[in-house]
Order: structure tokens, then sequence, then C-alpha cells
């Protein structure tokens, strides 16, 4: 019997629900391909007649979970490369290693403690090390943490063994090129200085406890594009946790389409031209603080250019506005999988509010539209501080 690539409602439910109970990842039935394309291969593959089959094998047989780690392999695999989003790794290397390292050279705790939490084939990892590296010349004389943990075991394999392709090198200089690798054909080979730097292993961010000693008392935490496949109430816990491992002072980095909008409010919002990061309050009675633009400095802009720092800045602040309903989360999750046409339709069956109107706003600027973003900032902000839930004209 030859099983049908189209999945049913009903067979993707069973899937979804098994998939986010066992890991946190959650996949929209009406965009999410990828799962159907790793269903149907490893229906194929097992040789089961029907997808109701293999999910019973999935979920109940005593080798069910190793069939699992087949089936992660293939729907977990995203795009990765060494210093991708390179506005981050400045902000690191510029600003975040050294506040770290001047502050800890005047104690007796020499130590740098960073987690890359979904570290896929090592990347961002090894992209870290470099750049601690770079930053620290005696670095060796310094106690380095670096943790990398993926749910994937594949790309914790290739983590390890640090043998890259010319794409992989993503936006790293020739020097750093020459300097930190061997080529050997068309292979890039990660030399042994960088990699012994670095730690891999397998945690699965929605289940296992938060118990290994290179996760506490860090000193920043790299999660980045990985919050856009987990419903709003695992991304808190995560983000919740994240908070209790960081050490006070400590700097959490995000996806470039993540924010802590509608998730967190403990955290302290930097923010830069190019990017925002999140950090821990040094002591719990600090209030956190959003590096927000007043509404004169929104009304007086003489260039478009500010709305992309303006809605860095904003997200944090409209969260204490309150969680929203289903109709905006929806959205908001458009947003995160970056389909920016379904979010801003959905939001234009919506009533102007500053929630509503703080997304669309998001969304312009993505689509390098920040004239109508700037304006609709502007309209946005009535006073110093925000009201509940302002309402604005459209």
């Amino acid at each position: 019997m030859t099983v049908p690539k189209i999945l049913s409602s009903e067979d993707f439910l069973l899937f979804q629900e098994y998939l986010e109970t066992e890991t946190g990842l959650f996949f929209d039935e009406d965009r999410d391909q990828n799962l159907r394309r790793a269903l149907w291969d490893r229906v194929q593959k097992r040789g089961y007649s029907s997808y109701d089959e293999y999910y019973h094998y999935l979920k109940y047989h005593i080798e069910g979970r190793f069939e699992l780690r087949e089936l992660l392999t293939l729907i977990t695999t995203g795009e990765t490369y060494f210093f991708r989003n390179i506005a981050q790794f400045d902000v690191l290397m510029r600003d975040v290693l050294p506040e770290i390292i001047k502050r800890k050279s005047k104690t007796p705790n020499r130590s740098i403690r960073i987690w890359s939490a979904g570290s896929s084939k090592g990347d961002e990892g090894h992209s870290i090390a470099i750049a601690l590296m770079q930053v620290l010349p005696d670095y060796q004389n310094w106690n380095i943490s670096i943790l990398g943990t993926d749910i994937n075991r594949d790309v914790l394999k290739e983590a390890r063994e640090a043998i890259y392709v010319r794409k992989d090198l993503g936006e790293l200089s020739p020097d750093l090129v020459e300097r930190y690798f061997v080529k050997r054909g068309s292979n890039y080979v990660l030399s042994s200085e960088v990699k012994k730097l670095v730690r891999f292993e397998y945690h699965n961010l929605a289940k296992d406890p938060f118990t290994l000693d290179p996760m506490l008392n860090l000193d920043v935490i790299f999660c980045r594009n990985v919050t856009i496949y987990f419903n709003l109430d695992t991304t808190r816990k995560l983000v919740g946790k994240f908070y209790d491992c960081l050490t006070p002072g400590g700097y959490l980095f995000l996806g470039h389409a993540e924010t802590l909008w509608q998730i967190s409010t403990k955290f302290q919002t930097i923010e830069y031209p190019s990017t925002f990061i999140y950090r821990k309050p040094e002591t719990e009675s600090a209030q956190p603080f959003v590096a927000f633009p007043d509404p004169e400095s929104l009304r007086a802009a003489k260039t478009s250019a500010q709305a992309p720092k303006a809605v860095a800045a904003a997200p944090l602040a409209l969260a204490k506005m309150g969680t929203g309903d289903p109709v905006l989360d929806k959205a908001e999750a458009f947003y995160q999988a970056k389909q920016l046409d379904e979010a801003l339709a959905l939001l234009n069956t919506m009533p102007g509010s500053g929630k509503v109107g703080m997304l669309k706003a998001r969304i312009l600027t993505d689509q390098e539209k920040n004239e109508e973003a700037m304006e609709l900032l502007t309209a946005i902000i009535r006073t110093d501080d925000l009201n509940p839930d302002p309402v604005f004209l459209l």
C-alpha cells in the first residue's frame, strides 16, 4: 500500500501534539510543509502503510525514542553560519565581552561562562569562541566555559567534528579564516585551539532540567531563532529558566525576529543602532528599563532611518500592556515565522490599539517601509508614559 503524501488534519494534529509534548516544537498545520515532508519520508523508510501506524510506533514502541531522533534530524536542521547576524557579534565584541572582562578582572573570579542554546552545527558556539579569543588575548589565563546544546544529535556530531564548507564561514573575514581554519580540499577544518573552548551536549530545552554545571551562573546566553518554533507558554517558561541561569548582569541574545514582548518584563533592554539585546538586572531590586524613544523624539524625527531603532526598542515596553488576544497572538506567530503579509492582513481586521500598531510598525520596518513605520509609531505614543492600552488613529 502506498501512503499518500497528503496528511489529513486528524493525523497532523496527532503528530503536532506529540512533538509539542516531547520537544516543545510547535508546527502550524497551515504552513509547515517541512514536517509533512519529514513524516512522509520516515513512513516510507520504515515501511508503514499509514501515518497512524507510524504514529503509534513513534509514541508507544520501545524504540520510538530512537525513531524520534531520526525525525528530529529532518525537521530541526536550520540555516546557520559563522558570525550570523554580524550586528550582534559586533555588540558582543565591542561592548558585552569588554564589560564582563573589566568587571571580573578586578575579582578572583576570572571566569567567563557562555551558553549557545540551539547550537546546530556549532557555527554559533565556535563563533563565540573566536570572538572571545579576539577580545581577550590572554584567554588561556581565564576559566572559559562555552557550552553548545541542541536537540538534534546529528548536528551535534558535526559540531564536535568542526569541519565546514565555504558557505558555512559566513561573515568571517579572510584573516580570521586563515588564522582559525585549515583548508583541506573543499573543506575548512577548525583549529583545535578554538574547538577545545566549546563543549557540545544534547539538551531538550522544553523537557530537560537546566542543571548541567555549564548552564549555571552564566554571563551570556545565545538562544537565537529557537523560540520561533515554540508556543507562547513554552517560550515564557524557557525565558524564565534562562533568567535563573544568568548571573546578575548577564546578557541574553535572541534572534533578530524574536523579542520578549508578551514573554517577560524581568529583563532590561539594551538598545544599539542596529540591534538590541537583554540583560538581567544586577540587583533584584533594580527596575527593568527600556531604551524607548519619548514622544517628542518621535515627532521631531527628521529621517525615516530612525524607525528601525525605535521599533527595536519598543517591544518589551509594550509587554506591560498585557498579553493580548488570540488573534493578536496568531498575528505575532505569523510575524515570527516571517510571513509578514499574512500577519499584516490579520492585523488589519483588528481595532486600532497600541499593541496592534506596534506589531504593524515592526512589520513595516522589516519591509523597509520606514517612513510609514515612523508615522505609526508617532501616532501610538501620546504621552511620556504608555497607557494600559493606548488607542490611536490609523
